[in-house]
């Protein structure tokens, strides 16, 4: 699950970028800004826009680093690594996890995910193994930083992030610790139905609907390993949708034959 931009969110990170005294903005280093990201109470940060490359592509991130006194030298740090679907700066969830790390006197290295933001590429053609290349590509870029002390650089994986994170970890041994967020422990689909099952109860179905509902995922997961063809598939939507109504099968099941969530799912559902 992926936590989009909200006002608050906008107004935190803003008021913070736009609203920094010319004093505050001093206390940060280089071509960093002041700013603060959310929390209990609001963690003020230095903010610095950089960039790195990772298979050819270039990617943008952002650096958070504590502008409370005491806070030089070389830091510990950690890649923060995105959940599924796009990434959104101002994701409040985002932002007060990483606010959590600064706080502590870590460095965060929030990217891009690839194919959003300022970042080049496209996420929705990238397997696991590429999302893992491009977090190592943000430590490497950690790891020469003179602001960071390179031998505590990790990461932080977010929802589906922290299946990423441990396949990144396992390539190097420039990774010092590793933090799993709500990481799924089962095969990728089995947690895509889970989540689905909530989702639909959250979207207030019982009885018949959520039975007929699931079950619909279930054909989806057929078709996707090749056992349903689509014309079963389309039949049992087609079928569905007087119990389901409109609303819930638009939004929930995919609609065509060449939508690309179709090769998504397949590039990663035999991930364990």
């Amino acid at each position: 699950m992926q936590i989009g931009m909200t006002a608050r969110t906008v107004a935190v990170l803003m008021g913070g970028l736009a609203g920094a005294t010319p004093a505050a903005a001093r206390a940060c280093p280089g071509p960093a800004v002041a700013g603060q990201l959310p929390g209990a109470e609001p963690v003020p940060v230095c903010v610095e826009e950089v960039r790195f490359s990772a298979d050819g592509l270039s990617l943008a991130g952002q650096w958070f680093t504590p502008r409370e006194p005491g806070s030089a030298g070389p830091l510990p740090a950690a890649v923060l690594i995105r959940g599924s679907g796009p990434s959104h700066r101002g994701s409040v969830w985002t932002e007060t996890l990483a606010g959590v790390l600064v706080a502590e006197g870590v460095g965060v290295l929030v990217p891009d995910k690839r194919g959003s933001g300022a970042s080049e590429g496209d996420w929705r053609a990238a397997s696991f193994s590429a999302l893992a290349d491009d977090a190592l590509a943000g430590v490497r870029y950690l790891t020469g930083r003179p602001d960071v002390d390179a031998a505590r650089v990790g990461l932080m994986g977010l929802s589906q992030g922290g299946m990423v994170a441990p396949v990144a970890a396992s390539r190097t041994d420039s990774v010092a610790f590793v933090v799993n967020v709500v990481g799924s422990a089962v095969p990728l689909l089995e947690s895509v139905r889970f989540e689905m099952l909530h989702t639909f109860r959250e979207e207030g179905l019982e009885g018949e609907r959520l039975e007929t509902a699931m079950a619909l995922v279930d054909t989806a997961v057929g078709h996707i390993r090749g056992r349903i063809s689509w014309d079963d598939y389309e039949a049992a939507l087609h079928g569905a949708r007087p119990v389901l109504g409109d609303e819930i099968a638009d939004a929930y099941f995919i609609p065509t034959p060449d939508h690309w969530r179709w090769a998504f799912f397949r590039r990663l559902e035999g991930f364990d």
